[in-house]
């Protein structure tokens, strides 16, 4: 019990993913990291912090009546999931729209 012993840790930085709700009602779910959402259409932003390195899922949901338009700065997306590599402070956003 009292030899000595070896410990190995990883220190990973930590950088900003900004998340940005503009448009209409919605929210995007970081998955492990929370929600951002605006009720009323208003833009919102929200940062989270996030390991250098990390894959995050995110997903966009409307609030009816709105529905998705889309996403900027999220190249792996499809429909209202995207996943994205964060290797650096990152904006990401979601646009919602009324379904005219």
């Amino acid at each position: 019990m009292n030899a000595d012993k070896n410990v190995t840790a990883e220190l990973r930085a930590k950088v900003t993913l900004n998340v940005g709700v503009s448009g209409a009602p919605g929210s995007v779910t970081v998955a492990t990291y929370g929600t951002c959402t605006t009720a009323d259409g208003s833009a919102a932003t929200c940062p989270f912090s996030i390991d250098t390195g990390d894959t995050v899922t995110l997903t966009a949901k409307p609030k009816s009546p709105a529905i998705f338009a889309g996403w900027s700065g999220c190249p792996d997306a499809q429909g209202n999931v995207g996943t994205l590599k964060v290797n650096a402070s990152t904006n990401v956003s979601a646009a919602f729209d009324f379904n005219d």
